[in-house]
């Protein structure tokens, strides 16, 4: 099949053979004969009936230019498989120096590799997945890191492959399962979200005979249920045997477990595949997503991938998203969920609880008083600690979405962003915004968006941009709808130049929407029936969440008491309950004397301040002092 009568084939291990090629006249001819080599390797073959295919990858040593002895050939000829492999696979190299420089800092990784488990040496970080029309936590996709003692944080693209290579992948991924299974238990266990916990796996993994018995122990031994573990298996996986796969991808969906299929995109990106196994997500690789706002072909592509897994009922999740034009896409061509350091960088296990809590639905997250919220649906829209408030951009051109979206941040204003009319309408329906920024250049559609913001009963108080068009007749027509308009063209100068005259005004819408997430003590007193005692989760202006497992029904009339935090005066007030769900109310204040209004504001109004930017913080006491 490639080799001649006299040379030599002999088996060192494993996948692994050596052949001693005699009497080659010319470099050329060792070339000649390994592609021989790779073409017979790779063509399909038939076991028992099933189509096989395989893999195969050479590295090549020439006597006396890479080496004297038999020993120094075989070793040189391996670092040059070695690069064969990280290549891609199915190809041939030459050794050259630099491949003995590798193979020796291999050779030390692999070494110091098969000590760092026992050392404890290896750990987890967490990257959150979002929901791109909710802005919630949906998932976390678990990456291994390892801090070497002497040679600092070493890459994951630096040894998970010499752990593939070296077998150490199988104890290694066992305990990564096991490691982001118990954490997502215990994170359950205090109270937090439960979200699903992304795993990936390594085609080693998968093809071991008990990787489903695997999952299953580690499932059972860390009480996590399986529908919060995702699996993440590449496409050139499932393909490489389609038959064995399909045998065990059966196995783990019928656990409970999902299946994504990571990267897609850059390998086979077959649909038909998708369906015959049973996948419940595709995640878009962000080579994709990088130039997805400018790249005509790019935005083509991902729109196609979006489409078609949409019609196969499959989530989509586009990693490596890192600036709003990129969101701002993703959103409008309905991406599931978005992952990347626009949203969170990946995040140790603590800051992740930080990040749960920050996300659950009553604290701080939900920027509507408690008692608006009629139809019990989350408003997901959440203001960071060191934001003033969060503002939508309206507009068709990425690049001026990308240049608000910087001049807004210093600020300390957070944004959001789509493209249309129809989109903004969406978003203004679902969530409050501080302020609302046109691009003119949308026409008329930029009308509709400023009347929707008028007609929207919780956003109809933020304060109004425009940007100007080009047409001057068209922008002096819509100058009337909005507050404030930016003219062109822009800088990063001009922008903050006309945002900072409505910084009061964003302050006071801020605080208007203020909900501070406290837990005190709550009475609700209700007529003829007995007291209800229960903790509040949030307070704001205009009610507050309680934590109760007492069944109320929504729209009862009560009254509420309750004393804040360093105050001896007790406050009351008549109050609805409007909403009411897994064991959490909205109630509303109807009615509360003048005094105790007063005293909830000045207290809410130092929380407020308490977590502003400092340069921001005086302004905000100049406002609350009017």
């Amino acid at each position: 099949m490639g080799a001649r009568e006299e040379d030599t084939i002999a088996r060192l291990g494993g996948d692994e053979f050596l052949i001693m090629l005699t009497d080659i006249k010319d470099v050329p001819d060792a070339a000649v004969t390994a592609q021989r080599l790779i073409d017979a390797m790779t063509a399909e073959f038939v076991v028992q009936g099933h189509s096989r295919k395989v893999s195969c990858s050479i590295g090549i040593s020439i006597f006396p230019e890479h080496g004297a002895d038999g020993e120094t050939l075989i070793r040189r000829a391996d670092a040059a498989m070695y690069s064969a492999k990280e290549d891609g696979r199915n190809n041939f190299r030459f050794f050259t120096e630099h491949m003995n420089t590798q193979a020796v800092e291999r050779m030390i990784l692999e070494n110091s590799l098969r000590l760092a488990l026992e050392k404890e040496e290896l750990f987890l970080v967490y990257q959150p997945q979002m929901h791109t029309s909710t802005g919630r936590i949906t998932g976390l996709e678990a990456l291994l890191r390892w801090q070497h003692p002497d040679l600092g944080l070493v890459p994951p693209d630096k040894f998970i492959r010499i752990a593939e290579n070296s077998g150490l992948i199988l104890p290694i991924g066992e305990w990564v399962l096991r490691t982001a299974c118990s954490q997502a238990r215990k994170w359950q266990d205090e109270g937090l979200p439960a979200v699903t916990v992304a795993v990936n796996v390594s085609a080693i993994q998968f093809r071991q005979k008990n990787f489903c018995e695997l999952v299953r122990r580690v499932l059972h031994e860390t009480g996590l249920a399986p529908q919060y573990l995702e699996l993440e298996l590449t496409e050139s996986l499932l393909l490489s045997n389609a038959d064995l796969m399909l045998s065990v991808v059966q196995e783990l969906t019928a656990m409970g477990s999902t299946l994504a299929i990571d990267d897609f995109g850059t390998g086979y990106s077959s649909f038909a595949y998708l369906r015959h196994f049973r996948v419940s997500k595709i995640k878009i690789d962000r080579v994709f997503i990088r130039d997805v706002a400018v790249n005509p072909d790019d935005a083509a592509i991902t729109t196609a991938i979006i489409n078609m897994a949409k019609s196969l009922r499959l989530k989509v999740i586009a990693e490596g998203v890192e600036n709003e034009a990129q969101l701002s896409f993703l959103r409008a061509h309905h991406c599931d969920e978005i992952q990347g350091h626009y949203f969170s960088k990946p995040l140790t296990v603590d800051k992740v609880a930080d990040k749960l809590r920050g996300d659950s639905p009553e604290p701080q997250a939900e920027r509507k008083p408690a008692g608006d919220n009629p139809d019990s649906k989350p408003y997901a829209v959440r203001v960071s600690l060191m934001s003033i408030g969060v503002a939508l951009m309206v507009s068709a051109d990425p690049a001026t979405i990308q240049q608000f979206s910087l001049a807004l941040r210093e600020l300390s204003i957070s944004p959001d962003a789509c493209q249309d009319a129809a989109s903004a309408r969406l978003l203004l329906k679902r969530r409050k915004f501080d302020a609302v920024i046109v691009d003119l250049q949308l026409g008329e559609q930029s009308g509709l968006v400023l009347d929707e913001v008028r007609l929207s009963s919780s956003n109809r108080t933020a304060v109004t941009f425009g940007i100007s068009d080009d047409d001057a007749e068209v922008t002096a027509a819509f100058r009337k709808k909005s507050q404030f308009v930016f003219e062109r063209p822009l800088s990063a100068q001009s922008i903050r130049k006309t945002l900072k005259p409505a910084y009061g005004l964003i302050l006071r819408e801020r605080r208007r929407y203020f909900r501070y997430p406290v837990s005190i003590p709550v009475i609700i007193r209700r007529e003829s029936m007995q007291d209800v005692w229960c903790n509040s989760v949030n307070i704001s202006q205009g009610g507050m969440a309680l934590s109760t497992l007492v069944p109320l029904v929504a729209g009862e009339s009560v009254r509420v008491q309750f004393t804040l935090p360093d105050h001896e005066a007790t406050c009351s007030a008549e109050s609805t309950i409007c909403w009411g769900k897994a064991g959490r109310l909205g109630i509303r204040f109807v009615s509360i004397s003048d005094e105790q209004t007063s005293e909830l504001q000045v207290w809410l109004s130092q929380k407020l301040e308490e977590t502003l930017p400092e340069f921001v913080a005086g302004q905000f006491a100049e406002l609350c002092s009017k």
